[in-house]
């Protein structure tokens, strides 16, 4: 417990490299991919803020996840003068999100999120367009019985 509330975090690293051999047109393709996210919540239940003359239990989550994914496939050609290398459509993708999420009563939720998103060509790529997408917002729960 880190100030009242709970902690989590989880770390996750990924890397791996596919070859497939294809002998008729003397080809080895290569496709190479790393990846790492980062997942970290904070949490905390039953706090008081004193609101309109009331005094709710409050519960407060604060979420953030940061990942970077590389993809980079390269064809290997073996011609009879010797080796050519041909870079694939690689990219990279990295994004970030955080949010925030609040419950004034089990009958008002509140949640502000981001999203922003960023990809990029990798070394070589004249194909793939480098993009970037911002995301926001608010979503607010009111639940009537």
């Amino acid at each position: 417990q880190i100030f009242g509330g709970n902690f989590t975090a989880n770390l996750r690293i990924n890397s791996s490299t596919s070859n497939i051999l294809n002998p008729t047109s003397s080809l080895v393709q290569e496709n190479k991919t790393s990846d790492w996210s980062l997942n970290a919540n904070f949490a905390k239940s039953g706090f008081d803020i004193p609101l309109f003359g009331l005094s709710l239990k409050n519960d407060i989550t604060f979420s953030l996840t940061i990942s970077k994914n590389v993809n980079q496939p390269t064809d290997y050609k073996f011609l009879s003068t010797g080796q050519e290398k041909i870079l694939g459509a690689g990219s990279t993708v990295t994004s970030f999100n955080p949010s925030v999420s609040y419950s004034l009563s089990s009958k008002v939720q509140l949640m502000v999120f981001y999203k922003y998103s960023k990809s990029e060509p990798t070394e070589g790529n004249a194909n793939t367009q480098p993009r970037t997408n911002n995301e926001g917002g608010l979503n607010v729960r009111i639940t009537i019985q």
